[in-house]
């Protein structure tokens, strides 16, 4: 199998005409799960707790798995899906990342305590309806911070995505590990085989450190260098791959590095930026609410997760284009950081002379690009290197589509994201959760609020066929909300719905405790064929990171 890490010059398409509603959601039923279980085996609920991370379905039994920072596998039978049920939770003694269902077993990453130690693949048998438990058959290494997971359809092959990231070690060390692929082979999907060959390979990305130079001139971000460590980092140490998918032979991975904004171990692909002269945003949270404009800043694509799909035997890959930066604590004395706000650039006269007066007052204002953040790795001047004469600013807002054959982009849904919030859902526009504040605010309340970050921060993608359409679900973390896009062969993506669970009038505190919070930050969306679904029609399972919520919907198309 190939491990591809992609990288491609885009080129921004116009947006589509809106389309007819036509498949939309419908609620099915929600079950809120515990963080915890108290001294005398009580569960706890919590809002915030991050309960529900991601879920894997078993058609076999309708059992769906839940997995997420709490430390435990909760185990959901969905036969009823508008009536879930807790059926069993097995306790894991640290946070888990991802769960699959990979044939007759059930895969579980989990990281280390402390950086950089050497993360886990758990392998355990699926939940039995009869005995009430599931078993834990084998518990794999593989490299640090793993954090994506996928296998092949006969369960022989796993893939781990192991990010990498830099943190601190149990004697307070600072460490910034290389990103990996771990590649597990099984000589059988039935793990009761005795004896069951077990065969591991990782794909490191030093192969790419000779090159680094070369990368960088192309647009590849290299951003921490070891900058307060007390010593050089490589340019491997700096990529961490984030998610991964596998094509429908099942003979090329694609990676995503999420951070560095590209996606491939033989060759890079970089996605490329999105140029925010020709869609529009709102980049300010102090601009008393929903304003749309052209600036003349870029955005970089970074990709939270990807997936592979093929229409008519033409393989393509969908992104939901979130965005990230780094941030992180090195020592006592030195933390680092890449992000910078707009009205920083100007406070600390790090703007060039190249740049118009018109940027450089929207810039200083706060309701116009003082308050955006962005990257002090992209935009130095050639000129002045201590100086920037162009802005990037991270994520784009949108959802891609990606033909593999070339890596040319065939759509982006630009600024239809945000436009589409703010004609539906105005009055939670760019919202966002705060724990500290969830006893007091709302998501009306918080409205406008993560203009200024990455705005909707698009993040999960769940893909179907249903009929002669393949349907893309696009989980959005901030509004929690679902938008629903659909193609045909020859045509390009149209949107046909947007939804959101809950309510929203009342404090997150209070839609908590009334069973009316939605399924806030949809971290994990999942979609399930009619065949394969317990109410004999498509159905989506959305995992809600910090309600702590699973919830299920009919797919109706009319």
């Amino acid at each position: 199998m190939r491990i591809l890490l992609v990288l491609a010059t885009v080129v921004l398409l116009q947006p589509k005409p809106l389309a007819e509603c036509i498949i939309r959601l419908s609620s099915l039923g929600t079950i809120y799960l515990p963080y915890g279980f108290d001294d005398n085996g009580e569960p706890m609920f919590e809002m915030g707790r991050g309960a529900a991370e991601q879920s894997a379905f078993d058609d076999l039994y309708n059992i769906i798995y839940v997995i997420g920072e709490t430390g435990l596998i909760h185990v959901v039978d969905a036969s009823d899906p508008m009536n879930l049920k807790l059926v069993h939770t097995t306790i894991q003694t640290n946070v888990m990342t991802d769960v699959e269902v990979c044939g007759s077993y059930v895969a579980i990453t989990m990281p280390d305590d402390f950086v950089p130690g050497n993360g886990k693949l758990l392998l355990y048998s699926l939940y039995n309806p009869l005995r009430g438990n599931m078993k834990l058959m084998y518990m794999l290494p593989v490299g640090p911070n793993p954090d994506n997971l996928q296998c092949t359809a006969d369960g022989k092959t796993i893939l781990v995505a192991n990010e990498g990231e830099a943190g601190i070690d149990e004697y307070g060390n600072f460490h910034d590990p290389e990103g990996s692929v771990s590649i597990i082979k099984l000589s059988s999907g039935d793990l009761s085989v005795d004896p069951l060959i077990i065969n591991q390979d990782t794909a490191w990305l030093n192969v790419f450190n000779d090159k680094a130079d070369e990368y960088v001139a192309n647009g590849v971000r290299w951003i921490y260098h070891g900058e307060g460590s007390g010593q050089m980092t490589t340019f491997s140490q700096d990529l961490e791959p984030e998610s991964l998918t596998i094509s429908e032979d099942e003979k090329t991975a694609y990676v995503v590095l999420q951070i560095l904004n590209m996606v491939n171990s033989k060759n890079f692909l970089l996605w490329g930026i999105n140029n925010w002269n020709t869609s529009v945003m709102d980049a300010s949270d102090e601009d008393g609410g929903i304003n749309l404009h052209y600036w003349p800043i870029y955005g970089i694509y970074q990709p939270d997760i990807i997936q592979y799909f093929a229409i008519d035997g033409e393989g393509y890959i969908a992104t939901a284009n979130e965005g990230a930066n780094k941030e992180f604590y090195v020592t006592d004395d030195y933390a680092f950081s890449e992000v910078i706000r707009g009205e920083d650039f100007v406070i600390e006269d790090k703007v060039s002379t190249k740049v118009s007066d018109e940027m450089w007052l929207a810039l200083s204002d706060d309701s116009l690009l003082g308050r955006l953040e962005f990257s002090t790795v992209n935009g130095r001047s050639k000129d002045d290197p201590t100086k920037y004469e162009e802005f990037y600013a991270y994520g784009a807002r949108s959802f891609s589509v990606f033909r593999v054959s070339d890596m040319s982009l065939v759509f982006d849904s630009r600024d239809e994201v945000e436009r589409l919030h703010a004609e539906f859902y105005p009055t939670i526009f760019n919202t966002q959760f705060e724990s500290k504040t969830m006893d007091v605010n709302g998501p009306e309340d918080e409205m406008d609020a993560s203009s200024d970050y990455k705005g909707t921060q698009p993040e999960s993608i769940a893909i179907g066929n249903i009929g002669s359409k393949t349907v893309f679900f696009f989980g959005c973390e901030k509004p929690s909300t679902i938008v629903i896009y659909s193609v045909t062969e020859g045509r390009d993506p149209i949107f046909e719905s947007i939804y959101r669970a809950g309510e929203l009038d009342g404090t997150y505190a209070e839609l908590y405790q009334s069973r009316q919070v939605g399924d806030t930050d949809p971290e994990d969306i999942r979609f399930i064929d009619a065949a394969e679904s317990p109410i004999g029609r498509p159905m989506l399972i959305v995992s809600g990171s910090l309600s702590g919520t699973l919830s299920t919907y009919a797919v109706i198309d009319d």
